[in-house]
């Protein structure tokens, strides 16, 4: 779990699941927005949760080796693939 800039506390559903999503403090409401895969047919999850500066959430997609920036204007997380050396 982490907060934002806008104290909203961000929470990933599973380690195994590919979905996060604020959890209001006053109404304890949940709402969950799926993570896109980068790798099709490999396990998902997440590991680690963060917001930057600016209060974007970011978090680390474990198997699918790819990280997720959350677009406050869409609502959606945008992926990228990690390069592999």
């Amino acid at each position: 779990m982490t907060s934002s800039s806008t104290r909203r506390h961000w929470c990933g559903s599973r380690i195994s699941a590919n979905s996060s999503g604020p959890a209001g403090s006053k109404t304890a409401k949940v709402t969950e927005y799926p993570v896109p895969l980068t790798r099709p047919g490999f396990s998902t999850g997440m590991l680690d949760l963060e917001t930057d500066t600016k209060g974007d959430l970011w978090l680390s997609m474990m198997y699918q080796n790819g990280m997720a920036r959350f677009d406050k204007q869409t609502q959606t997380f945008k992926t990228g693939a990690c390069r592999q050396s």
